[in-house]
């Protein structure tokens, strides 16, 4: 019998948080991560204006998913001229990678802390029969880290008077009280089933929560400060790299590789303060849900 503790679960969790931070309040709710045809899929908006000759791909981005999801990002990225990607910017080098945000639950942890983080990244990426997004999302010669500086996000936190370490922890307890109620007949575990039963029943379990949490963290008003320090803040400084790209006089297409709950705020942002229109929205499978 194949069981995951709720413990090592929710610690399994934790390394996925940074998805479900919230956004700014919306009108209209903007659809970024769902489950369809068997599977949890993440959204690609593609927006234009009719007075620039601008393409942009704004791709959510799930961190641990399949192999095919990510080759299939990397795939969109290579026609695009420019890719501006999310990563907090570390000054030591052990914390220097796109996903060291990720790994960040508190903003006085230490580097032996993180790195026991990561290896819960790990082994929920193996257990899941996953695997990480930096393993296959790797930068290249036009991508261009468009986050903001640790330095400048700590200064964040501190002006907003955010513990993140006691957000960390809300979120531990939010997934497991809502785990323990999650008991649809078809996801029950028992000592008969087999190890990829097992395994696709949690991941189901995971991936409505994951749903259910990103929605609710993205609209939910008492949320402001986080949203403001984790995506608003983030977002706006990415945004000031591509105002200088959509000054350009000849046709560009430029990507916002940024994890899935970023996208309400671009959208929204590039609706209301630049005119652009949505074009497209396409959907990738992150996870298979279904048993084969």
């Amino acid at each position: 019998m194949y069981i995951l503790s709720k413990k090592k679960l929710l610690f399994l969790y934790l390394c996925l948080a940074s998805l479900l931070i919230p956004q700014e309040n919306q009108t209209k709710e903007v659809e970024f991560l769902r489950i369809e045809k068997g599977a949890l899929q993440t959204a690609i908006y593609t927006m234009s204006s009719k007075n620039l000759e601008i393409k942009l791909k704004i791709i959510g981005v799930i961190h641990v998913g399949e192999v095919a999801y990510y080759k299939n990002i990397y795939k969109i990225t290579k026609e695009l001229d420019y890719v501006y990607y999310e990563g907090i910017q570390m000054e030591n080098s052990w914390l220097s990678s796109p996903k060291a945000f990720f790994l960040q639950t508190s903003v006085n942890s230490s580097k032996k802390d993180i790195q026991n983080i990561s290896t819960f990244q790990n082994e929920f990426a193996r257990y899941f029969d996953l695997v990480e997004q930096t393993e296959y999302l790797k930068p290249r010669a036009n991508w261009i880290n468009a986050d903001v500086k640790f330095s400048d996000f700590l200064h964040i936190l501190k002006n907003l008077e955010i513990n993140l370490e006691q957000l960390s922890q809300n979120l531990a307890l939010n997934t497991k009280v809502w785990l323990e109620q999650d008991n649809a007949p078809e996801d029950t575990v028992t000592i008969q089933d087999p190890r990829e039963v097992v395994v696709q029943k949690y991941k189901r379990k995971m991936a409505r929560y994951l749903i259910r949490s990103a929605k609710e963290l993205c609209y939910d008003e008492n949320m402001k400060l986080p949203r403001e320090a984790i995506i608003i803040a983030r977002n706006k400084v990415a945004l000031t790299y591509l105002d200088e790209k959509l000054k350009s006089q000849v046709p560009l297409e430029i990507g916002l590789l940024y994890g899935a709950a970023h996208i309400p705020h671009f959208v929204e942002v590039m609706q209301n303060h630049y005119n652009f229109t949505i074009e497209q929205i396409e959907w990738l499978d992150a996870w298979r849900l279904d048993i084969n």
